[in-house]
């Protein structure tokens, strides 16, 4: 089953999951999560937040995304002067203003491509979609124990794997 069809796609959210939907969702869990009827979804939402937990991804998404630390309105002077054109911005700017950003202006070329790498990095992580698959574990298969969830209501083992796709 498709999960953009009940949480959502690219857009960034879904409508209300109708009746149908659910159901069917709940039906096509339910030949893997051994779990009594309307609580396939439940359990199905515990595995996922265990995998993403257990794998590190969001920490790890999360450090990536804080190698911006000037925001925007920081790197756009660095850009300024790696490209060698009048800071636009400053043009604007009072004063005072201005010499709030005079460190970044000063900055050797090398910091300045650093906070612009850094920048555009952080950014492009910040749109980021997860991909989570799941297997019910092969009995006796004791496979990597990094790997795999035990869902503690079915008694149930999954092994799992996280991927990220970046939106460009």
């Amino acid at each position: 089953m498709n999960g953009s069809l009940i949480f959502g796609g690219l857009g960034g959210g879904a409508e209300d999951t109708n009746f149908c939907i659910a159901k069917a969702f709940e039906g096509a869990l339910k030949s893997i999560i051994e779990a009594d009827d309307g609580l396939c979804t439940e359990n199905f939402l515990t595995l996922v937040a265990e995998a993403a937990h257990k794998s590190g991804v969001l920490d790890r998404l999360l450090e990536v995304q804080k190698l911006d630390d000037v925001d925007i309105e920081g790197a756009i002077h660095a850009y300024y002067d790696i490209t060698r054109q009048q800071c636009m911005v400053c043009t604007e700017l009072n004063e005072d203003q201005t010499k709030i950003y005079a460190p970044l202006h000063s900055a050797s070329l090398d910091e300045s491509l650093r906070i612009v790498k850094d920048y555009l990095i952080a950014a492009t992580v910040k749109d980021c979609s997860l991909m989570i698959c799941f297997r019910p574990s092969k009995k006796g298969d004791s496979g990597s124990l990094s790997n795999n969830v035990y869902l503690e209501s079915t008694k149930q083992t999954f092994d799992f794997k996280v991927g990220s796709a970046l939106h460009f």
